[in-house]
């Protein structure tokens, strides 16, 4: 037998500690004292958002415990190097109770235990905030203590690192809020504050259906970017971010943090034309379609599911294609076609080949966002967009300036040396450019035979008119649509 075997392992077998942890005792007035003066961060940048501001079950029930002098589960509190106290666990208590005390919420006596009060006080209660409440009530509130228990940060265990050991496989936060929780550095935090603002925005919020306290709205926004960064270049995302839509968010927040060249901004501005073009086509809310047929119902009939919210990926992958492919305005001008081929899309006879449901939807039972399904729904739609716009699609000329040698050419010849627009002599050379006779958007190509001389500005004015045309006609195109 080895001597010693049976000693305690040396401290530099051991990890890094946790300093000065420890159990103190705060009273609310400490606690509200500490937040107003900046010495208690109840949100920290790693922390959920404050998702319980208008749960007046929760609100109400935390204040009556307060008053009832009932316990409130314990407080984590760590002690940052910049002397201020982060809240680990136990934000949407602090918050509640703080915002209480400053008066920022009432009191509902219908969302209070009746048997714990007796009804002249529980009416006395009702409607009333912390400055209303009797000065008993206020310092029974203020002089309230809870359990803390504190932790000090160090080199080896930020305030962050403690959160994510806390609550690490906690039901309560979601994959999104603990991903947050690991991009801190100031680089990173100014990428997270792009796509939080951005994924926060009533435009994307209704766009995408989901909401930002729980962070939907950022998952769906970076759910969106992992496809659609890859459409723009006309390439689908590589199964290489994982093949479940957790995985492959979780990944790709990782590539857009760590990727010293990834620019938040240009991706965001793509964002809000990727949106403009989807609502042109498919209407202000694409992923809210309604009454789709699923699969044949039991009696003969069709079962029908009235929200659905899984194109995410099949409109990130193709709709930037549609873009990088197809005029503008030859799009508007297929918008309802788009629109009514899509129905049909998502809604196709259902057949035996996908066990009695429709081919889109023959992956509905937890199988929806795998990475494989994913690409070959895209794969699929983008074929039936093609086939579409081949009778809208305008091919145009990859060069679209006349080289010089065709603008020598037509000014060698003197008789030749007129304005096709307003018909008057060119008396400068420097007056004049080589212009389509048929547009450039229309088809026309750059080439000797379709190019005639124009004045300057004569050719810029009717470019604007042209412009203003296009405009108008995609304006009537989209009207038409509705």
């Amino acid at each position: 037998m080895k001597s010693g075997w049976f000693m305690d392992p040396k401290p530099s077998h051991l990890p890094h500690n946790l300093k000065d942890r420890r159990v103190s005792t705060w009273s609310l007035g400490e606690i509200l004292t500490g937040v107003m003066e900046g010495d208690i961060d109840p949100q920290p940048v790693y922390q959920r958002h404050y998702i319980m501001e208008n749960d007046e079950n929760f609100r109400n029930g935390l204040i009556e415990s307060v008053l009832c002098n009932c316990s409130i589960p314990s407080l984590y509190f760590c002690e940052t190097d910049h002397h201020v106290y982060d809240v680990l666990d136990g934000q949407q208590r602090v918050r509640t109770l703080v915002d209480f005390m400053k008066g920022e919420w009432k009191l509902n006596k219908n969302k209070m235990d009746e048997e714990k009060w007796n009804e002249p006080a529980l009416d006395f209660i009702h409607g009333k905030n912390f400055k209303d409440l009797t000065r008993d009530q206020q310092k029974s509130i203020k002089k309230y203590t809870l359990q803390v228990e504190v932790f000090s940060e160090t080199d080896e265990w930020s305030a962050s690192d403690v959160y994510r050991r806390i609550n690490k496989g906690a039901s309560n936060l979601n994959k999104m809020e603990l991903l947050k929780s690991q991009y801190l550095d100031e680089y990173q935090k100014v990428k997270w504050k792009a796509l939080s603002d951005f994924a926060g925005t009533e435009t994307w919020e209704g766009f995408c259906g989901q909401k930002q306290k729980r962070m939907g709205a950022q998952e769906a926004l970076i759910y969106h970017l992992l496809w659609a960064d890859h459409a723009w270049g006309n390439s689908f995302a590589p199964d290489t971010y994982g093949k479940t839509r957790a995985k492959q968010v979780a990944a790709y927040l990782e590539h857009i943090m760590g990727s010293s060249t990834y620019d938040v901004e240009v991706s965001l501005k793509r964002v809000e034309k990727w949106m403009q073009m989807c609502t042109a086509i498919y209407g202000d809310k694409p992923f809210m379609v309604r009454n789709f047929k699923l699969s044949d119902g039991d009696n003969g009939g069709k079962v029908t599911k009235p929200l659905v919210k899984t194109f995410y990926a099949l409109f990130s992958s193709v709709i930037p294609r549609m873009v990088n492919t197809y005029d503008g305005l030859a799009l508007h001008r297929a918008s309802k076609l788009l629109r009514e081929d899509f129905m049909l899309f998502v809604n196709d006879d259902v057949n035996t080949d996908y066990a009695g449901k429709t081919p889109y939807f023959q992956y509905i039972e937890g199988r929806q966002q795998q990475h494989g399904i994913q690409v070959s729904r895209a794969e699929w739609y983008w074929a039936r967009v093609q086939n579409i716009m081949h009778d809208f699609e305008v091919d145009l000329d990859p060069t679209r300036c006349f080289p010089e040698e065709v603008f020598e050419e037509l000014w060698a010849d003197e008789d030749n040396r007129t304005c096709c627009f307003c018909s008057t002599s060119i008396a400068a050379k420097g007056q004049a450019v080589a212009d389509h006779q048929t547009h450039h958007v229309d088809g026309g190509r750059t080439t000797i035979e379709n190019a005639r001389l124009a004045h300057r500005y004569c050719n810029w004015y009717d470019g604007q008119r042209k412009a203003h045309d296009r405009k108008m006609e995609r304006m009537k195109a989209a009207e038409g649509s509705e």
